[in-house]
């Protein structure tokens, strides 16, 4: 009897230290982004954070934190860097206050049509800029899918002279700087959270946006004029900080890369299928009214822009070249 009992006791011993040991081995993770729950931001976290785990039997644990409760994109970054956490997705421009280069990215009428764009980062181009912010502490682990730009607003624009003189709410980079120059607008700096009630209260008249944040962020309710035509395609890294990185195991990192490959998939299919399913809703539902114009008088009457940007343009010829040869 009192062996059992001492058996017993060393069996429930041993599984508490088994318990605590397992509970101790689980790695922990937290992803920042600013958009909304569903929203395809939100569905691309959401998976990764799935397949790391099965990648990894559980040993790695994401916890998720939408609608920029750890900041706005550009603070998001910023922790990346310093460690505070481990993954994010943003807009590519925020990177512009790690490496000015970045806003080669983000400038319109830069890339054909959108696949296009992701084909040309997918690849040896995409490789460099992500060696770009390496020494920063940022790993960039893909380029997720975000959409082609157009005008949403509270007016409807068709020509570029619809814009001299009106508020509008462009991205912060250099590159978006000499687009409102050019355009001769009132740029109003606005962050990607405050947008909605920006525009709610006429602080801004319009902004470049994509669909699926037109949609997902409700912007159609307070701004109901969209262009059908493309100005820029902007693509989303989806980052990790390199301090965690170099925490991981071999095993662990190859796991990660793994996820965000799968997740890369993933979130490209939702989000066709997303914008597709959303802008009937908007347009037949929600009061979206889309404007008609000539992209052809939009690229002459951008192409200032790209002459005040031209210490860029080695980076310019270089992804023209590459999308001529695709």
């Amino acid at each position: 009897m009192k062996f059992r009992n001492i058996l017993l006791t060393v069996l429930v011993f041993a599984l508490l230290f088994a318990a605590a040991t397992t509970a101790d081995a689980v790695i922990r993770m937290r992803y920042g982004h600013e958009a909304s729950e569903g929203h395809p931001y939100d569905y691309a976290a959401h998976v990764f954070a799935r397949e790391l785990y099965r990648l990894t039997n559980g040993e790695i644990v994401v916890e998720i934190f939408a609608n920029g409760t750890l900041g706005n994109q550009a603070q998001m970054v910023e922790s990346l860097t310093m460690g505070l956490i481990d993954f994010a997705s943003t807009n590519t421009v925020v990177y512009e206050q790690l490496d000015p280069r970045f806003g080669v990215l983000t400038t319109p009428m830069l890339f054909r049509d959108y696949d296009t764009a992701l084909r040309v980062l997918r690849g040896p181009i995409g490789e460099e800029f992500k060696a770009m912010v390496l020494p920063h502490g940022v790993k960039i682990l893909e380029w997720l899918y975000m959409g082609s730009n157009f005008w949403n607003g509270n007016f409807p624009i068709s020509h570029p002279d619809d814009m001299v003189g009106r508020r509008i709410r462009i991205q912060p980079g250099r590159s978006h700087t000499a687009l409102g120059h050019v355009l001769n607008i009132i740029i109003t700096p606005t962050s990607f959270g405050e947008v909605y009630a920006a525009m709610q209260l006429g602080t801004i008249e319009s902004n470049l946006q994509t669909k699926m944040n037109v949609f997902g962020m409700r912007f159609y309710e307070v701004a109901p004029y969209l262009s059908t035509f493309e100005i820029a395609h902007f693509v989303q890294p989806m980052s990790m900080s390199l301090t965690t990185w170099n925490r991981l195991s071999p095993a662990h990192q190859e796991a990660v890369l793994e996820a965000a490959r799968i997740t890369r998939d993933a979130q490209y299919v939702f989000s066709k299928e997303y914008n597709e399913r959303n802008m009937r809703y908007m347009v037949e539902e929600g009061g979206l009214i889309l404007v008609d114009g000539d992209i052809e008088v939009w690229r002459t009457a951008l192409q200032p822009m790209f002459e005040a940007l031209s210490d860029w343009a080695y980076y310019y010829d270089k992804i023209k070249a590459y999308q001529d040869a695709l």
